[in-house]
């Protein structure tokens, strides 16, 4: 089975205003909306296919890819803001999470305004692990 294209799936979360995009193992994507969701019509996602997904797909340096790999595999979540260049005035917090053998992940939509988030408990993360969004153009 071939991936779904991430870059369409969060053109179609913008384009129908979504709230957010949540990727299950075990079930298409899917468009959380205010009164309901919507699966997008592909096959249901492996875990591994969740986690591809996200840092394959979002994350643009394959040395990054490493750290993030390295990181989520420890760790068992990983989060990061992820301009998305298409819509320069957007983009989608990143949440992923490993819950026993399944993978989580939710995109949510944000105004590139919105401050990134900082979290005192959280153990320092690699400075590599910060995507730029000029690397993207």
């Amino acid at each position: 089975m071939s991936l779904p294209d991430m870059q369409r799936i969060l053109q179609t979360c913008l384009k129908s205003e979504a709230e957010e995009v949540l990727l299950m193992t075990n079930r298409p994507p899917v468009l959380r909306f205010v009164d309901g969701i919507r699966e997008i019509q592909v096959e249901p996602l492996t875990a591994q296919d969740v986690v591809s997904l996200v840092i394959d797909s979002l994350v643009p340096l394959i040395k990054d890819r490493e750290v993030i790999r390295g990181w989520f595999d420890k760790e068992g979540f990983y989060r990061f803001d992820y301009p998305y260049r298409h819509c320069p005035d957007t983009r989608f917090r990143v949440f992923l999470i490993r819950h026993g053998e399944a993978n989580l992940a939710t995109l949510r939509p944000i105004s590139a305004d919105v401050p990134e988030l900082k979290y005192s408990d959280e153990p320092r993360k690699p400075e590599a692990i910060w995507i730029d969004p000029e690397r993207l153009a």
